[in-house]
């Protein structure tokens, strides 16, 4: 043995360093593409039924105004109607011709009458409106509020 180490033989081949890292970055790519994809079916749908609540919504919003305002044009037209009828009335006959007539009529001690009606916007909502007339036919709102439609019964 003159001084040179012994040669072993090769069992194997050598990987090429470009392969290795070939087949490792494809997996990733893969895996990385797979998890987009799912991500962004996933904020697609998500999308779509927050889209769709806010359309039903939107409708619901939609139908409560339409209801409210016609009972608020109905409020206003049995206003004017009030309005025009304690014109043509004396004072000292107003109550009785009032409640005749079919109004809800209840007069105070300082002889105002208070008119009051109510205006149904839908089965669990209305809107009720008092009106005060004072002895020169003068008209006052003092309510005109929505509210429920529901009677408590008090125990």
């Amino acid at each position: 043995m003159s001084g040179s180490s012994p040669t072993y033989p090769q069992l194997r081949e050598p990987i090429p360093q470009a392969k290795a890292r070939t087949a490792v970055g494809i997996g990733i790519t893969t895996l990385v593409t797979i998890m987009v994809v799912v991500l962004l079916t996933t904020f697609s749908v998500l999308a779509l039924v927050s889209a769709r609540s806010d359309l039903r919504l939107s409708l619901l919003t939609d139908t409560a105004m339409e209801t409210y305002y016609a009972a608020d044009a109905q409020g206003q037209r049995w206003l004017a109607e009030l309005d025009t009828f304690v014109g043509t009335t004396e004072a000292g006959d107003r109550a009785a011709i009032l409640t005749e007539a079919g109004y809800s009529v209840v007069t105070a001690d300082d002889g105002t009458l208070m008119v009051s009606e109510h205006f149904a916007i839908d089965r669990n909502r209305q809107i009720n409106a008092t009106v005060e007339i004072d002895a020169q036919g003068t008209l006052r709102v003092t309510r005109w509020q929505s509210g429920s439609s529901e009677v408590v019964a008090l125990p």
